[in-house]
């Protein structure tokens, strides 16, 4: 018998295969389709779980940025962020974890100075830097019009026109 360029006898057709299941009450089959069922109806398993809520929330406390936060999380730091944007409570929750974080660090900062004034200089600096911070100024030479300066090497010899050296 001679087959065609697909492969398949000339005048056969080809049939897909559906699975027959045999309801209880009926006595004849009727087709199906089996369809995977999804494990989340975005796809991934989500990582919204408890237990990545509270890592995330035990390392801002602690003082970790976000970025290591979500990474502590198993998380990637664009994930944390939609989480941020899409849950108030979850948002509230960080925002609270980072105001106590800050809380107990300021008592150990004055339970310090009580011992050493440097610890209450380093609190009015950061607090108030316009008052107690430290200045630094910078002086920046340019030449002309914002250009480079033009330095000259003059000869060891060159007296410059003051009478010698």
């Amino acid at each position: 018998m001679k087959t065609g360029s697909s492969g398949v006898t000339p005048g056969l057709k080809k049939h897909k295969k559906s699975t027959s299941i045999k309801s209880p009450s009926k006595s004849t089959s009727t087709p199906v389709r089996k369809t995977k069922q999804a494990k989340h109806p975005g796809g991934c398993p989500t990582k919204r779980t408890p237990k990545a809520r509270a890592k995330i929330l035990e390392a801002i406390s602690l003082g970790a940025t976000y970025q290591l936060a979500a990474n502590y999380a198993g998380m990637h730091y664009d994930t944390l962020n939609e989480w941020r944007k899409d849950d108030a409570e979850f948002s509230d929750a960080l925002t609270e974890a980072e105001g106590k974080a800050a809380c107990k660090w300021l008592k150990k900062i004055e339970a310090a100075a009580a011992r050493n004034w440097l610890a209450a200089a380093w609190k009015l600096e950061r607090r108030y830097p316009a008052q107690y911070g430290r200045t630094v100024s910078q002086t920046e030479v340019t030449g002309k019009d914002g250009g480079p300066v033009l330095t000259v090497r003059l000869p060891d010899d060159w007296g410059g026109g003051t009478g010698g050296r």
